[in-house]
């Protein structure tokens, strides 16, 4: 399977790539499932989708543990097949 790769930016303007494992809702908020494209871990990256002023989708680092460990669980329940 084919997943997108996207470029983020950092705080200090360096691009980093992606690979688009991803995205599932949890609760009434949706979420992105990122793998950076040159890690050799395994250790997905989490950003909740969100809307700017323009109304386009913007990426949001989710910083409280509770929120991220729902999506984890959510997410690993949805591929539970793939990972064993």
């Amino acid at each position: 399977m084919t997943h997108k790769l996207i470029t983020l930016l950092g705080e200090n303007g360096e691009p980093y790539n992606f690979e688009v494992l991803g995205v599932i809702t949890v609760g009434n908020r949706d979420y992105a499932i990122l793998l950076p494209e040159n890690d050799d871990g395994d250790e997905a990256c989490v950003f909740r989708l969100e809307k700017d002023n323009q109304g386009e989708d913007i990426l949001v680092e989710i910083e409280d543990d509770e929120e991220l460990n729902s999506v984890a669980m959510a997410w690993k329940e949805l591929n539970k097949e793939k990972l064993n």
